[in-house]
């Protein structure tokens, strides 16, 4: 299974909620991968974001 990845707010929500309902998937199972991928694709989405967040506050920090 191949997903794509994660490019607006709504998508992020879907994909938050479908980790909450595979949080317990068996080892070894296709639910198992699902659940990793979607992990991977939140952590990336989220690195994205929160880059662009922490500059703007970062520099409201400073002054």
């Amino acid at each position: 299974m191949s997903l794509q990845p994660i490019t607006n707010e709504e998508e992020y929500q879907k994909a938050t909620a479908r980790i909450i309902e595979l949080f317990n998937a068996e080892p070894g199972t296709a639910e198992e991968e699902e659940l990793e991928q979607l992990l991977e694709l939140v952590s990336d989405y989220e690195g994205e974001y929160e880059d662009g967040e922490d500059d703007d506050d970062e520099d409201g920090e400073e002054e």
